[in-house]
């Protein structure tokens, strides 16, 4: 229920600084009376690609070892095998960990599930238990938030009730932005500003940026004061590129020119729209939570397009895979502007813009100037009715 982005593969690495020359090993006990563990597949970013790999557990107990190429967030997901258990004492088919490579050996146990499970690693999973612990009182109140609509919204889904799924999915999200500001303020900020020489400052520093950077004038001054090791690793090299793309991208500053070609292969220049306000919009046809924006934004164009507005649309869709782009432009009824080089997480245009995640939109002025970013269901709509009330 929680509103959420859908994440290009390549988003956010997440990663810290490199140790190539050394390796890591995940040693696990896997204790489960309620079914047995078919695969184990261990996912992580190394050299800025997420990378998996799955082994076996034999008698209870697995061991992996591979070159330690980037410290940063990992997780082992657990496939079970059919169990013979009644419904009360049902495990989920799937099981997830989630820890901190680092070189040296990681010492996973888990009892029951790896909800359950305890690390014995290095100074990265210290201090990532100490992160997880702040974040716990904002993790339980999410829990109680979804606990106490969940019911009620279910219920309304059942009965095709659109309208008060809408009212209750604008209420739940509303709560979950106030609970995410917080802990972006008092957890993340806090965390980064009070541990910058924490092995796992930069990747707080990261999730405290977010997809799209919105708190980049907090996250810049922070970077700058990374040790030195960290700022010039791939890692922190990559990451004060995204900061200055979006440094480059706040309200007021010029929206970044660019050419691609429409639909009919028709080269589309992003300055051939000034004198009106342009949505620049960037989606794809895969992305369930854009075809859903997509119904927001056709009620707006509408209702605006008589005005000096109009949409302009970024996709990202992959190679060969033009005809579903088409077919989701035509099924939708976006009858304003797309254009793409369909090359999925390489588009020219998304990278140009920081793009690592969909949809995200940009609204920019009749001079070319960015006005504001991500507004999002009515958020365009209430924008658009102010600008034109004056």
């Amino acid at each position: 229920m929680k509103s959420i982005v859908s994440w290009l593969a390549a988003a956010f690495p997440l990663l810290l600084y490199s140790q190539s020359d050394s390796t890591f090993t995940v040693n696990g006990t896997v204790q489960l009376n309620r079914g047995s563990v078919q695969k184990l597949y261990l996912s992580y970013f190394a050299n800025n690609l997420r990378t998996t790999d799955s082994f076996a557990v034999k008698d209870n107990q697995y061991s992996f070892t591979n070159k330690f190429i980037d410290l940063g967030k990992a997780t082992i997901t657990a496939t079970y095998e059919p169990c013979e258990c009644n419904l009360a004492t049902m495990i989920p088919s799937r099981d997830v960990i989630t820890f901190f490579l680092e070189p040296g050996l990681i010492n996973i146990r888990s009892t029951d599930s790896f909800s359950n499970a305890t690390i014995q690693a290095g100074k990265a999973n210290e201090e990532f238990s100490k992160l997880l612990a702040l974040l716990k009182p904002f993790d339980d109140m999410e829990k109680r938030l979804e606990d106490s609509l969940g019911t009620e919204y279910d219920l309304a889904e059942k009965k095709h009730d659109s309208v008060k799924v809408k009212n209750l999915e604008a209420k739940l999200e509303a709560e979950f932005n106030v609970i995410d500001s917080i802990k972006e303020e008092d957890v993340y900020h806090a965390y980064a500003r009070k541990n910058l020489g924490s092995p796992i400052a930069l990747y707080v520093l990261q999730v405290y940026a977010r997809y799209d950077f919105k708190n980049v004038r907090g996250v810049d001054p922070l970077f700058d004061r990374l040790p030195e090791s960290v700022r010039k690793s791939n890692a922190g090299i990559h990451f004060k590129e995204r900061i200055e793309i979006a440094k480059n991208l706040l309200p007021g500053k010029m929206a970044p020119a660019f050419t691609q070609s429409d639909t009919a292969g028709r080269a589309v220049s992003l300055s051939s729209f000034r004198g009106n306000y342009v949505l620049l919009n960037f989606w794809g046809s895969w992305c369930p939570h854009c075809r859903k924006e997509n119904i927001y934004l056709v009620n707006t164009f509408n209702k605006y397009h008589d005005k000096p507005f109009t949409i302009l649309s970024v996709s990202v869709d992959r190679p060969g895979e033009k005809e579903k782009w088409l077919q989701a432009i035509r099924t939708g009824h976006l009858t304003w502007t797309h254009v793409s080089d369909l090359n999925y997480l390489n588009n020219a245009v998304a990278k140009q813009y920081g793009i690592t995640a969909i949809p995200q939109n940009f609204l920019i002025d009749p001079s070319g100037r960015i006005v504001a970013r991500n507004l999002l269901r009515e958020k365009l709509d209430d924008k658009l009715a102010q600008l034109f009330s004056k």
